[in-house]
């Protein structure tokens, strides 16, 4: 070998070298916290993670120059945001900016103090891993200790394992609780006490690469103590830590855990009454254990991400566990959902099973108010008629089948003042004359009084009005004058519902009449015929307890639109859910201007379509979720 070639292989092995031992080898993250942990993020490699990322849709559409205007003004105001907020070496605020981001372990721990008694917080551990980017992590720190320390915390440092380990004190301000020693005073006159908050603490270390940082003393470090070899109960000799991960494989860029049964634990000990133990027995909660989460980027060819979720059970299910168990069937969507469907979800329940179910909770909590459930129930005549009962398990759920279905529809073109969706919701039925008889009877009786047009006929089947003023409940009604309506508030649709020979259908009138005239091969193709939902369904078993798939490109013009016609007023008016939740947020606006978001055409090839099911396990309920990308032509 010439010496020119030797001494070039000298200095890359230096240098491999050099950069290996700068980096932190470390144990599985279940062995880096302690075996009472309530919840575990763990990312293993964010670098690959983001590489991965980097490759799918979701980051083409980020990319995409016709968003910039929206990024670039969504970033620089979140860049505002980290760069002056009082940020916290455990939260790693401000630290993930464009200077430099994780390479290595990524992973977020909530577990029980050492010393934690009732009502006290728990305790907090991240271990990120910096990789070439250590140094600027290093001096985020640092900025972050100058501030603590300006503002009267308190440095101390202790050497533990050879690992120079920083604790900041800040003593917390007094504050005033309800004393309720005595319990709850009879006049409802609650009397308050000050009280000393224990003081808050940020601790930290650096090991190679690798930051370990809480807000516990022992929780850090027992961290170190098993980087540096040394044993102890983990979570990762959890059994059902191991089983529900384990279960969710084979693709673990992100993982995710709960330890529900250290929550319940928690919860049963801080209540002294016995009333959480009772409520959560009788819905029957204390059989769950853990639930398991993952996430595979970019794991199969022409799926963006691969999502998985198993809920670990023990023991015979009962309560709540048990209504939810599906029956395994295979997925065949009814003929009258309509090829212009965007979205479908199918349950194969076990209706009855979970009537009985629903009735034995009550029981548990108050036996009288099962009465009307178990027994006759009375059905007034709002024109006068004699009272008449009927028997809600024995005339109405005894009839029903063991399928839901619940499909949406856009409303094109979409307009202000009107929804841009509409939903159809179906049960089977077992016995349509007998059923329609009960529904007929329930109909006439309190529905009819309040609607000028209680029915009509369309193509043999009948549909029943539930009238424009609102949903009547068992002889009354609430008018929709006397309901809060927002400003541009979409008007109200008329429901209605109808029944077929295997279905009871129930949505907005249009959707009804659509649903029977599509049933009938009189308008519409079925959803078996759309091209999405061929290629959706033919990405899950064939056999299922339940399935839901969904055409993003269509549900994201929705949402699209929705976002740009809030902007105009700077609400959203989204309905309900987390979503609603969080674009109703003063901040959400101060930070996104969806004016600036493009038209849906220029972004529209980055959605594709998506598809989810769950199975009903022994030892559990197994979920997963596939975003597919949008076929090429």
């Amino acid at each position: 070998m010439k010496p020119n070639l030797i001494i070039a292989v000298c200095i890359v092995c230096m240098a491999v070298t050099a950069v290996a031992a700068g980096a932190a080898v470390l144990p599985k993250t279940a062995e880096l916290v302690p075996a009472d942990t309530v919840v575990l993020l763990d990312i293993s490699d964010f670098s690959k993670l983001r590489g991965k990322f980097e490759k799918t849709p979701f980051y083409k559409l980020y990319k995409d120059p016709s968003m910039s205007a929206f990024v670039e003004n969504l970033t620089g105001k979140l860049q505002e945001e980290m760069t002056g907020g009082e940020d916290s070496i455990a939260g790693l605020e401000g630290m993930l900016d464009a200077n430099g981001l994780p390479e290595g372990r990524v992973a977020v721990a909530i577990a029980s103090a050492a010393d934690a008694g009732p009502g006290q917080e728990p305790s907090f551990l991240c271990v990120c891993q910096w990789g070439s980017n250590i140094g600027r992590a290093k001096e985020n720190v640092d900025k972050r200790v100058v501030k603590l320390i300006e503002k009267g915390a308190h440095r101390s440092i202790e050497d533990y394992r050879d690992v120079n380990m920083v604790t900041l004190t800040t003593e917390s301000e007094p504050v005033r609780v309800p004393d309720l020693k005595g319990g709850v005073p009879e006049d409802g006159n609650i009397t308050y006490k000050t009280v000393q908050p224990p003081p808050e603490k940020e601790v930290y270390c650096f090991i190679d690469d690798c930051l370990i940082a809480g807000n516990d003393v022992d929780t850090v470090k027992f961290a170190v103590a098993r980087i540096k070899g040394a044993g102890g109960s983990s979570l990762a000799a959890d059994t059902d830590y191991i089983a529900a991960i384990g279960a969710v494989g084979p693709y673990h860029d992100i993982d995710f855990y709960v330890n529900l049964k250290q929550i319940i634990k928690r919860v049963v000990a801080e209540d002294t009454s016995g009333q959480a133990r009772m409520t959560i027995s009788n819905l029957g909660f204390d059989g769950v254990t853990g639930l398991g989460c993952s996430l595979g980027v970019g794991a199969t060819e022409g799926s963006s991400f691969i999502g998985k979720a198993f809920l670990r059970t023990a023991g015979t299910r009962k309560g709540v566990l048990k209504m939810l168990e599906t029956r395994t069937g295979s997925v065949r969507p009814p003929r009258f959902i309509p090829s212009s469907a965007y979205s479908v979800g199918f349950v194969n329940l076990d209706i009855r099973r979970a009537y009985d179910e629903l009735v034995s909770i009550i029981y548990s909590f108050d036996p009288a108010a099962t009465t009307s459930m178990q027994g006759p129930l009375p059905i007034p005549d709002l024109e006068g008629g004699p009272l008449i009962t009927i028997s809600l398990k024995a005339d109405l759920i005894e009839y029903l089948g063991s399928e839901i279905v619940i499909a949406q529809s856009a409303n094109k073109p979409f307009m202000t003042g009107a929804m841009p969706s509409e939903t159809l919701i179906a049960v089977s039925v077992s016995n349509r004359p007998a059923l329609e008889k009960t529904i007929s009877l329930i109909h006439k009786r309190l529905l009819v009084p309040y609607n000028p047009e209680p029915s009509r006929e369309l193509l043999g089947h009948t549909i029943y009005m539930l009238g424009p003023i609102g949903v009547p409940v068992l002889g009354g009604s609430v008018p929709m004058a006397e309901v809060p309506v927002p400003r541009e508030a979409p008007a109200a649709e008329k429901m209605a519902f109808t029944i077929t020979d295997t279905h009871m259908v129930l949505g907005t009138e249009p959707a009804v009449e659509r649903a029977i005239r599509t049933l009938a091969g009189a308008e519409s193709e079925p959803i078996s015929s759309a091209e999405w939902f061929v290629a959706a369904r033919s990405a899950v078993p064939s056999v299922v307890g339940l399935a839901a798939f969904e055409d993003n490109t269509a549900s994201g013009e929705i949402l699209w639109w929705m976002l740009k016609q809030s902007a105009k007023n700077r609400r959203a008016d989204m309905g309900m859910g987390p979503a609603a939740a969080v674009l109703a947020g003063p901040d959400f606006w101060n930070l996104a201007d969806f004016n600036l978001l493009p038209e849906f055409d220029a972004v529209r090839k980055y959605f594709g379509s998506s598809a989810f099911y769950g199975i009903t396990r022994a030892d559990g309920f197994m979920f997963e979720l596939k975003s597919l990308d949008k076929r090429s032509k």
